[in-house]
């Protein structure tokens, strides 16, 4: 039996507040337990949908991006998360940018940060080729 239009208003906003709750809750645990790592930016996001049988689904998710690849490595290491990196020429310049995700708690947590390649580094990152599509590797 399909549910009337408040209940699955109601539930879909009751599903997103408790998103919001966890996501709260693993931001301030991070903060305990790393108090060292940095963050330039962090971007709190999710999403929660509720279907009128009664199916959900929500994914919170915290978006952390750092100063440079360094400080994503770092957070990788006290996620426990492997780091992937990537490399792009986008003409003018080179730059490396490292990713890494984790779930904590239900929470997906994913941090990121760049950095751009020196004239030496450019040169023998271009020289070797097999940069795939659009310049990546």
């Amino acid at each position: 039996m399909a549910e009337t239009t408040s209940s699955v208003l109601l539930a879909a906003v009751t599903e997103m507040e408790s998103a919001a709750f966890r996501a709260g809750q693993v931001a301030r645990r991070l903060i305990a337990e790393h108090p060292h790592l940095t963050v330039r930016t962090a971007t709190a996001g999710m999403h929660a949908t509720v279907y009128s049988d009664g199916e959900r689904s929500g994914q919170p998710r915290l978006e952390l991006r750092t100063a440079d690849t360094a400080g994503t490595h770092t957070w990788a290491d006290a996620l426990g998360a492997e780091p992937e990196s990537r490399t792009k020429d986008v003409g003018s310049y080179v730059y490396e940018s490292v990713t890494c995700t984790a779930t904590v708690d239900g929470v997906l947590v994913e941090v990121s940060g760049s950095r751009p390649l020196d004239e030496s580094e450019a040169a023998a990152w271009r020289a070797a080729g097999d940069q795939g599509d659009g310049g990546d590797s």
